[in-house]
């Protein structure tokens, strides 16, 4: 048999793609997925809050003008109303009932979406690893009867049937067993590295009960805490319901995101060393992203990971552009000693001049990057980055900074916002 496996896939639209799977599309497809739901998360609280203050004024206004106090106590007002207005009463106490509970339900309905869209990247990760290494998949003694083989007409058809079976199989098993199997199905450690991994399988249980118990704990949620040392609050017990707060959610939030990227590049760099440079560029681009998003503690684990991890890049100056990002992370995180220290370890003389201008700048020496501004010239990705990134934010305030961009670029610096034509029309 050959050794190709179809690299067919359905994307996230539901069509199908003939192209080979690809690790950086599938995690810059999860990316999009999860950050899609941590934003619709906070639009539908506003929006549900928002509804919840409305009717709760209707309310009041209702029962100021008709509404008789009868008991009032530490805790609640009885109000008698005239039959003739009681059914609009009950009708505005039951929309106030459904958007309280709906904000309560918000957060762990969208942990469950998250959660899903996890075990769905897992499987197609899982995909792309037998695609690259296919003769694992010849090693797993899953076989095809006859009369499959028969239904099936064809070798890619078999294979590919092969394939989601396999698949089937590993999602099939628990979060633990999961982690287990890729370790040694592809020799690769993967715990050892990745501090957020308990946090990661206790929402996936979590999200397990919301689905399958409606909340409420059983013996299984201390079974598997217990087993991977997770600290439990000593009030909780059997029978009680686990929260889902939206702090929860963004603590499930980061712990999913910082996995799923880690786990992609610890394989993509171990088993396709020919695509270091689509692999640096990739993880480059994701922790920018971050940076610019303000989400310096995401971007901070996975620069963090990429420097003292990975230690692996495709050239020097990659390597020290993470380096600058690194401590760029930690300077916008208000952790200034990190960031000198960061900068400290790594000899910058001789560098070339975009870099010298990024320690530089993240040094506050402004002097010094002004003038080394006046020494790269004019360009027009060079202006861009002036005006954009967020590397030049302070330093965009200052003098030195607007009497060199003036200088370079014979013209005032102006901030300028680009906001889509939808947004204005």
């Amino acid at each position: 048999m050959s050794n190709n496996i179809s690299g067919k896939r359905t994307d996230q639209k539901g069509t199908k793609s003939g192209a080979p799977p690809n690790i950086g599309v599938e995690i810059t497809t999860f990316i999009e997925q999860i950050d899609s739901l941590s934003t619709s998360l906070l639009l539908a609280q506003k929006v549900t809050t928002t509804a919840r203050e409305k009717i709760a004024d209707s309310m009041t206004k209702f029962i100021d003008k008709h509404g008789t106090l009868v008991r009032e106590t530490n805790d609640t007002k009885s109000f008698s109303i005239a039959p003739q207005h009681a059914e609009k009463g009950a009708v505005l106490k039951k929309q106030y009932e459904h958007v309280d509970l709906a904000l309560s339900i918000l957060p762990r309905s969208f942990l469950v979406s998250m959660v899903t869209q996890f075990d769905a990247y897992f499987a197609r990760l899982i995909r792309v690893l037998y695609f690259t290494k296919p003769e694992l998949l010849e090693a797993s003694g899953n076989t095809l009867s006859f009369a499959e083989l028969v239904e099936l007409k064809s070798i890619d058809a078999a294979r590919e049937f092969l394939l989601e079976r396999e698949v089937e199989a590993v999602l099939r098993k628990s979060s633990i067993e999961q982690f287990t199997w890729l370790e040694n199905k592809f020799g690769i450690p993967l715990r050892k590295d990745l501090a957020s991994w308990h946090t990661l399988l206790e929402a996936m249980e979590r999200s397990h009960h919301f689905v399958h118990r409606n909340g409420v704990i059983s013996q299984r949620y201390f079974d598997v805490c217990g087993a991977l040392g997770i600290p439990l609050d000593g009030v909780i017990s059997i029978g009680d319901l686990l929260p889902a707060s939206s702090e929860y959610f963004d603590s499930a939030y980061r712990a999913l995101y910082e996995i799923s990227v880690k786990l992609a590049h610890i394989f993509w760099r171990t088993l396709k060393p020919e695509e270091l440079a689509a692999a640096d560029h990739n993880l480059l681009k994701i922790t920018q992203d971050l940076i610019v998003a303000k989400k310096y503690k995401l971007a901070i684990a996975l620069l963090d990971f990429s420097v003292l991890t990975l230690k692996l890049f495709n050239n020097e100056e990659t390597r020290r552009t993470f380096i600058i990002n690194r401590a760029q992370a930690y300077k916008w995180n208000k952790q200034e000693n990190i960031c000198s220290l960061v900068l400290s370890q790594e000899e910058w003389a001789g560098q070339p001049d975009h870099l010298q201008l990024a320690v530089a700048v993240l040094s506050d020496n402004f002097t010094l990057a002004a003038t080394i501004m006046g020494k790269i010239g004019p360009g027009e990705a060079q202006q861009i980055a002036y005006i954009e990134a967020p590397l030049f934010r302070e330093f965009r305030k200052s003098v030195e900074f607007n009497r060199a961009y003036e200088k370079v670029f014979s013209t005032r610096f102006m901030k300028v916002e680009h906001i889509a034509k939808k947004l204005v029309a």
